[in-house]
């Protein structure tokens, strides 16, 4: 089954067959459902960071402007106790599988950085995104921050797409980033009330 896309370039229309999302596969709906609203938290992720040379972590997608085929964010990273905002944009897409994807512009990269969504869960606000770094695949379980923050209030460990980051990242490692004493989810309580 195909879905008819419209892409409009300049004066012209293109009209293209792109495979309906399939079992396994997520879907740009899903890419863009994922950062429409709320922060985006990486809770976990396979490979370590460093931001200036330090260990980093407390790592948070913040949406600015977000369109079918284009994403605008800042990207908050920790070190030191010192919270960095970093300035990227994506442009949005599916490829040849049907996996949506996310390529990445930002003053850090000299070429685009291509991160594919391989799972979302619009009931738990979890997804998968999973990537090549040096040759090596490597994956992020990302989560909404206000089931985050609903999941800690009652005192709870985070489980949600744990089953689903093992199923697509395999023996990947599984190093938690998001602690509740990050000092901007701290920060962040005081200014993302939701009702």
């Amino acid at each position: 089954m195909f879905e008819l896309t419209l892409v409009r370039c300049f004066t012209f229309t293109t009209m293209i067959l792109l495979p309906a999302c399939t079992y396994g596969n997520s879907g740009l709906r899903e890419l863009l459902q994922m950062f429409t609203s709320q922060r985006v938290w990486i809770y976990a992720q396979s490979y370590k960071q460093y931001y200036r040379g330090r260990p980093a972590g407390c790592f948070v997608y913040n949406k600015e402007i977000l369109r079918r085929t284009f994403y605008n964010f800042s990207f908050d990273v920790v070190t030191d106790l010192k919270t960095y905002y970093l300035e990227y944009h994506a442009r949005l897409g599916v490829d040849v599988q049907g996996n949506a994807f996310m390529s990445i512009y930002g003053r850090r990269h000299w070429r685009p950085f291509t991160k594919t969504l391989k799972h979302w869960d619009n009931v738990r606000r979890c997804g998968i995104l999973k990537f090549q770094r040096q040759g090596q695949d490597h994956c992020e379980l990302l989560v909404w921050d206000r089931r985050i923050r609903q999941v800690y209030e009652q005192h709870q460990n985070y489980t949600d797409c744990h089953e689903e980051y093992r199923t697509h990242c395999g023996n990947a490692s599984f190093l938690v980033q998001l602690h509740r004493s990050c000092p901007n989810f701290v920060s962040a309580a005081q200014h993302w009330k939701y009702e």
